[in-house]
């Protein structure tokens, strides 16, 4: 391929041009990849990661199974010093190219000390690996879906991780994993499930009578007690804050960072006021906080506020 004299970037960028435009030149393209100092510069490693994406996706039957393992293993020898977007661009192109080894490779991003996005990414590319699995991988993975539950996340994460584990399940051997699941303990119940109490009308809030008696309570007010009062009122039972709760609702997490003390309230006094399009099939019932009096309102929107932070 003609253009040696071009700078980096403008080679990477013609490659990923000609991998869409000429389908004859895939072959050629797809070995000038990674060529010598492509490391050096996330611009063009993303075009070139991107190229080879775009490549396979398109003319997969034009590229050598030679020229494809001599790919994988410069890629894999490489993906200790990528971070970020390369490494996840990197790992959905080993996992195309049924590079040997990857549950190994992709289980360690499973731990709780990755991020929620590293884990699920991990997780979502381990369901189309299917050769490489051990016992003890199985085992990881069926782990992992046991604990992720508990993370934060709306009601679209539940299904998605659902069918995460669906795919996990098929690809490392169902039979297995249905023994492994059926010897294990079930989860333990989360600290957060309290329980809708039984409780006294105490009065029918709005959110300006609401505001007004709280006023006075503020400076006294416990945001531990707050949880209690998210418990007692039945919020967990449909939204999440951090790990706590299902996700049926909107998750309620960053709901004090994004909204005022105004917003909040109407949101839980007058929940018909404003429904998202995602929620209108699920409605949220009313009167949430009739058995509760101001120094717990305060109490519960202490909680919001600081757990947001």
């Amino acid at each position: 391929m003609r253009g040696d004299g071009l700078p980096a970037l403008a080679r990477a960028e013609a490659r990923l041009a000609l991998a869409r435009t000429a389908p004859h030149r895939a072959a050629e393209i797809w070995r000038g990849l990674l060529g010598q100092g492509w490391v050096r510069r996330e611009a063009v490693l993303l075009l070139e990661l991107r190229t080879a994406q775009v490549l396979l996706a398109r003319h997969e039957e034009s590229i050598s199974v030679t020229d494809q393992g001599v790919f994988s293993e410069n890629l894999f020898e490489s993906l200790p010093t990528l971070k970020g977007l390369p490494r996840r661009f990197a790992l959905e192109l080993l996992v195309a190219l049924k590079y040997p080894g990857m549950p190994g490779v992709l289980l360690p991003s499973l731990h709780s000390s990755q991020s929620q996005e590293k884990q699920i990414h991990a997780a979502y590319l381990l369901r189309l690996v299917g050769e490489g699995w051990t016992a003890a991988f199985q085992k990881r993975a069926i782990d992992w879906t046991r604990t992720v539950r508990s993370q934060p996340g709306g009601a679209s994460l539940e299904g998605f991780l659902d069918q995460i584990a669906l795919g996990l399940r098929d690809v490392s051997g169902p039979d297995e994993w249905d023994r492994v699941v059926a010897g294990l303990p079930p989860p333990p119940p989360p600290d957060w499930e309290v329980g809708v109490k039984k409780r006294n009308f105490v009065r029918k809030w709005s959110t300006a009578s609401a505001l007004k008696a709280v006023e006075r309570f503020e400076p006294h007010a416990s945001a531990d007690k707050g949880f209690k009062v998210l418990g007692e009122a039945g919020c967990l039972a449909c939204h999440r804050f951090n790990a706590n709760g299902h996700g049926i609702g909107p998750d309620l997490t960053g709901a004090g960072r994004r909204f005022d003390r105004r917003t909040l309230l109407e949101a839980i006094l007058e929940p018909s006021k404003v429904v998202s399009d995602q929620y209108r099939d699920i409605p949220m019932p009313p009167g949430l906080l009739d058995t509760f009096g101001p120094a717990e309102i305060a109490n519960l929107l202490l909680f919001l506020e600081l757990g947001a932070r």
